[in-house]
């Protein structure tokens, strides 16, 4: 059980600690000021009070002693004449000439009490037997907290006074002083309150200051800046935290251009590939295809003829017509005329015809639900992108069906494309420079002001691409 409390005790003490930390600048500053106050001022009360108790008792022994010499000095002659009333004259004197003084009496050598201040009541028999001692003897009784004096009459052949002087002034004074010193400390930690809010205004201003700009920088506000305040620790760092914003200001900008360079340098260069592609595809279908297609005519009449010639021309024929359909087929990889002359839809239709040719175990399914024909530029890269990520799913997933969906719908053309493959790890694939495909769908779809997400799993893959229509 101890074990599990002091385990406890070390948790709150821990937790405690960690809010501590987690407090705020202002709150620090006050606690700390208000604690250095209170405990100071308790500090100072203590030591006040103890001081002002010795000084106060020490005082009252002092006059004790003297009133108790007194009255001995006063008694010996009554003494030694046994008159009782000058005795009891004397010990009521002292009561009355003294506030402090809560009783007094008279002894003789035999031990008997000759003259006391008790009145009528039984004079009380324990005031007999406590211990003399050089300084006062201090007890508690019905009288309160009581000091003893007493002192030997001259020539009064063993008799003595005993002198009794209560502490309740000597309380109350000490009382008094501390309720004062427990009132000067709540002031005190008033005023330290008052200075300590004062100062964290003055100190917390700045780095609340600092905070507010520090999180508009965070939030790409790179155009705000600290108001230095003073020229200390804090408006140096302050001019430091001015100084790192401009430069990542001057770096954002840099980037910027660059970037804007580097996307409209892009733009031109797939531009350029597409022209590229479409004169090449041109070339081919309306030169080479054209040509060939001639031949597969010339050759076909040659093969009606009868003998030997008709044998010979026949392998020459069909070798030029599939010559032919590879040419074709090329072209329309380069760049599918449909595309130009019919749309998205019919292109991406036919990609998948073709695609379904050389994947036979793949199963395709393609729904595209286009209310209006994008801009030439958006089609040509959504066809792309399309493209790339059916030939990658086909490729590399080792699926059985890929799938491809399009609508466009308030001014966007959304795309997914789907396969159910083993996945892959998309960050891996794109840091390792080994997800070129990936690079590509992304970097088309920023370029018409779009963008592409890839997810993947153990499930499969999923393309997902919007961009304007």
């Amino acid at each position: 059980m101890t074990v599990n409390s002091d385990g406890d005790a070390v948790s709150r003490i821990a937790s405690l600690g960690r809010r501590l930390q987690g407090a705020s600048v202002r709150t620090k500053i006050l606690g700390m000021i208000l604690t250095l106050t209170v405990v100071l001022g308790i500090a100072v009360g203590l030591q006040v009070r103890m001081t002002t108790r010795d000084v106060v008792e020490g005082e009252l022994d002092r006059r004790g002693e003297a009133v108790a010499e007194d009255l001995a000095a006063r008694v010996s002659e009554p003494l030694l004449l046994g008159d009782r009333l000058m005795m009891f004259d004397l010990v009521s004197s002292a009561i009355e000439n003294h506030d402090d003084v809560v009783y007094a009496f008279v002894v003789d050598a035999t031990g008997d009490v000759l003259a006391h201040t008790f009145g009528a009541g039984e004079f009380p028999i324990a005031l007999l037997e406590l211990p003399r001692s050089e300084d006062a003897y201090v007890f508690d009784s019905d009288l309160g907290r009581t000091r003893d004096f007493r002192e030997d009459v001259p020539q009064g052949q063993g008799g003595f006074v005993a002198l009794g002087l209560g502490q309740s002034r000597v309380d109350a004074l000490v009382a008094g002083v501390s309720i004062q010193m427990l009132l000067t400390t709540l002031a005190v930690a008033v005023i330290g309150i008052g200075g300590a809010v004062l100062l964290t205004r003055i100190l917390v201003r700045p780095i609340h200051d600092l905070v507010v700009v520090a999180e508009r920088v965070g939030g790409g506000d790179l155009t705000a800046r600290v108001n230095p305040l003073a020229d200390d620790e804090i408006g140096v760092l302050a001019d430091t935290f001015n100084q790192m914003a401009q430069d990542l200001d001057a770096s954002r900008a840099t980037i910027a251009e660059k970037e804007e360079a580097r996307a409209r340098l892009l733009d031109e260069l797939i531009e350029a590939q597409e022209e590229e592609r479409r004169r090449i595809a041109r070339e081919l279908h309306d030169g080479i295809g054209q040509s060939l297609n001639s031949l597969a005519f010339s050759l076909a009449t040659l093969s009606t003829s009868n003998g030997e010639l008709a044998d010979r021309v026949e392998p020459l024929r069909v070798s030029t017509l599939e010559t032919l359909d590879s040419v074709r087929r090329m072209s329309r990889e380069l760049r599918p005329s449909v595309l130009d002359d019919l749309g998205l839809t019919d292109a991406v239709k036919l990609y998948l015809d073709e695609i379904a040719v050389h994947y036979p175990g793949l199963e395709l399914d393609a729904h595209l639900d286009l209310d209006v024909r994008p801009a030439a530029s958006v089609e040509t890269a959504v066809y792309r992108m399309i493209q790339e990520g059916v030939t990658n799913a086909a490729r590399h997933s080792g699926g059985s069906s890929v799938s491809v969906v399009a609508t466009s719908r308030a001014g966007r053309l959304r795309v997914l494309i789907e396969d159910d493959g083993a996945g892959f790890d998309v960050d891996s694939a794109l840091q390792s420079g080994r997800g070129v495909g990936l690079h590509a769908i992304r970097e088309r779809a920023e370029i018409v002001s779009g963008s592409a997400h890839i997810e993947s799993g153990g499930s499969g893959t999923s393309v997902i691409i919007e961009v304007p229509a």
